[in-house]
């Protein structure tokens, strides 16, 4: 199944950082090559969504163009003015993770999905998550739909991911997801500090709340904290939800767009956690 991986990319960035390798406040440009700014676009604004790197436009969700690395992706928006001063507005961006891809490339020295494989899904014990690459032959890739404007199902339309690989593009079951979030949890990807500031929730530079980390969609509700984010691409709709303190966690996958799978997480999750 397709789906997007924000809270990957944020995992890859900080056993980087726990390694000594990346620092979160310095400027993009100290990895990778990208125009500079009027402002200083850093990691820890691009994972909390406030760098005032642009989202889609036009065409570009649906986009079939194949890119042969993550450098090439950049070409997509690194000439294109901010949207906003970082640190002032919540915007979300998949083409922001893009660049925060790139950087932990360079702070890794391998490829993106290579750094993820060997330090993240292998330890986790995830033997069938990767990239979905157009040209791969991927055994029980699903085939993804969507309902037209007359309600019925209808094969999605044709996109190459390979624009967005940071950000989303891989293939995965709900048994892989499930066993990411538990090794997190159990700390066996990052250390607690890590985990704390990952879900730490963001804040712009007047106090407004984001309500988002650096991956992840954070907040409490009825008490209790809950990381989570959704997904949604050309023929898919997932979600996954994590009640740390529980260690407790609810993946739906589904391929149709739109297919409520975040109502059906959360109602997995209330099932669960009734009292009998």
């Amino acid at each position: 199944m397709k789906l997007i991986l924000k809270w990957l990319l944020s995992a890859a960035a900080l056993l980087l950082v726990e390694q000594g390798k990346l620092n979160l406040d310095a400027p993009v440009q100290d990895y990778v090559s990208f125009p500079r700014k009027p402002w200083p676009v850093t990691m820890r604004l691009l994972l909390g969504n406030q760098a005032g790197i642009r989202h889609y436009r036009d065409n570009e969700f649906d986009s079939t163009r194949h890119y042969a690395n993550l450098a090439q992706t950049l070409e997509i928006f690194a000439r294109d003015p901010l949207v906003h001063e970082p640190g002032t507005k919540y915007l979300y961006s998949t083409y922001g993770f893009n660049l925060a891809g790139a950087v932990v490339e360079k702070a890794a020295g391998m490829p993106y999905d290579q750094w993820v494989r060997e330090r993240i899904l292998e330890p986790a014990g995830l033997a069938t998550m990767q990239p979905d690459h157009v040209y791969r032959l991927i055994p029980r890739r699903a085939r993804g739909y969507r309902r037209n404007s007359a309600g019925l199902i209808e094969n999605c339309a044709l996109a190459d991911t390979s624009n967005k690989l940071p950000g989303g593009g891989w293939t995965a079951t709900a048994g892989d997801l499930v066993r990411f979030a538990r090794a997190l949890m159990e700390g066996k990807i990052l250390t607690q500090a890590s985990l704390n500031l990952m879900w730490t929730p963001g804040a712009l530079r007047d106090g407004t709340p984001t309500y988002y980390g650096l991956g992840w969609n954070v907040q409490q509700e009825n008490g209790e904290f809950v990381a989570q984010h959704s997904g949604g691409q050309q023929g898919t709709n997932t979600h996954l939800l994590l009640l740390p303190q529980r260690r407790l966690a609810v993946a739906v996958l589904a391929n149709l767009e739109d297919s409520g799978a975040q109502r059906l997480a959360r109602e997995f999750v209330r099932i669960l956690t009734r009292n009998p």
